[in-house]
């Protein structure tokens, strides 16, 4: 068996990986698929937030509920308490990406959620792109490279998906099954 014959009999799917890579689209696809119950931590992130002052405490009161749940997929960061779900989850799927290309992926949705194309969660209009870029620049890739050995532990359990296209051809794949 490979790892796509396992995610169909995960009970538990942690999601994770590089901003605008497709995590949230697939994370709904797979629960569909897999009949099991998706779980947003942006959802979850933004609930307890107040003026884009997030509550710490409250996330992760609601986290730890949903990580003693017997199946769950997790989709989202949260990388400062992503060691619980590298242990618990039967599958890991890691969505990697460069810094280029993952700004790239911003700034075409972005433009996409101004035109009104698309709809994007607590996106707010008024922040300029700019500022998300370097974030993701600065701040997440750093995060992004802190993760990386730590996923070293896990291969047995993990899926890395690159680009558009790995994930077309996974989801291909499981539309097979």
């Amino acid at each position: 068996m490979n790892m796509i014959d396992d995610l169909f009999f995960a009970k538990k799917i942690a999601i994770f990986g590089w901003p605008a890579t497709g995590k949230s689209t697939f994370g709904n696809f797979i629960s569909n698929k897999l009949n099991i119950e998706l779980f947003s931590l942006d959802l979850i992130r933004w609930k307890y937030s107040k003026e884009g002052i997030k509550n710490d405490d409250k996330f992760l009161n609601e986290y730890e509920k949903i990580l003693k749940k017997d199946k769950w997929i997790i989709e989202g960061n949260a990388l400062d308490w992503i060691d619980s779900r590298l242990k618990k989850s039967d599958i890991l799927i890691f969505f990697d990406s460069t810094v280029d290309t993952c700004i790239e992926n911003y700034k075409i949705r972005w433009k996409k959620v101004i035109s009104g194309k698309e709809k994007w969660l607590n996106f707010d209009k008024s922040k300029k792109p700019k500022e998300s870029i370097e974030w993701i620049k600065n701040r997440y890739s750093k995060k992004i490279e802190k993760l990386r050995p730590i996923l070293n532990n896990y291969r047995d359990k993990l899926i890395i998906i690159n680009n558009y296209e790995e994930l077309n051809d996974i989801i291909t794949k499981i539309n097979l099954k």
